[in-house]
């Protein structure tokens, strides 16, 4: 182990960021939301 996290919480992070929830907002389009899910990912 290098490295051990832990977020605001306290909670204990695994180095291996996900998505795990999208919404999309209003107003943008469809094709633009899921750039960006794909780019954040």
């Amino acid at each position: 182990v290098n490295c051990i996290v832990f977020d605001k919480t306290g909670t204990l992070t695994c180095g291996k960021p996900t998505v795990v929830r999208t919404k999309l907002v209003k107003d943008m389009a469809l094709e633009d939301f899921y750039e960006l899910v794909g780019a954040v990912e």
